[in-house]
């Protein structure tokens, strides 16, 4: 009723400017959509191994755009955007798990980017889901510590262990961790 109501009962000037600000709105999402589509799908493809990167992606995007008003005034939308989509990943993986369901996935990506998804998944590996959460949004995303913490609700020391931890993770796996910081 309350929309309905309002479109009904205004004058044509308030209904103008209720459609322009509509448009524009829609205008910001849709260029915001353009400039993070592919990299969201990457970072989640990197991040969350076995999920369907593309339906993710997509469904924080259509949650992105029920609250656009405030994911555009916020300090970083492209950290709210991954850490929403990392979310219904990490959530639709363990309901996946649960379940015994085995992953399946069709993509329309090159063979190029399926390398590159592969191979940084494959470095990501060693690293838990949070830890590969904090790298992606550290280095990937480029936020500050600061910003990380508060999309990841933690304290910054948190997101510096968990990026410490991960690339240490990381280096041990790929065999280029510090010979001395193993006792070799």
């Amino acid at each position: 009723m309350g929309c309905d109501w309002f479109i009904a009962t205004a004058t044509s000037v308030e209904r103008r400017d209720l459609m322009t600000s509509v448009r524009k709105q829609d205008e910001q999402f849709g260029e915001f959509y353009r400039h993070q589509w592919k990299r969201l799908v990457a970072a989640i493809a990197t991040s969350l191994p076995g999920v369907d990167a593309e339906d993710v992606a997509q469904e924080a995007f259509i949650r992105a755009y029920g609250s656009w008003s405030r994911v555009a005034s916020h300090p970083s939308p492209d950290g709210w955007l991954f850490l929403t989509a990392f979310r219904i990943g990490r959530r639709a993986s363990w309901r996946r798990r649960r379940r015994g369901d085995l992953p399946w996935h069709t993509s329309t990506m090159t063979e190029d980017v399926v390398e590159d998804r592969l191979l940084a998944r494959s470095v990501l590996d060693a690293a838990t889901t949070r830890q590969r959460a904090a790298i992606v949004l550290r280095f990937y995303f480029g936020l500050s510590v600061r910003e990380t913490a508060s999309l990841l609700k933690c304290r910054e020391g948190t997101v510096k262990s968990l990026v410490n931890r991960g690339l240490s993770a990381v280096a041990e796996s790929q065999g280029t961790a510090d010979h001395a910081k193993r006792g070799e």
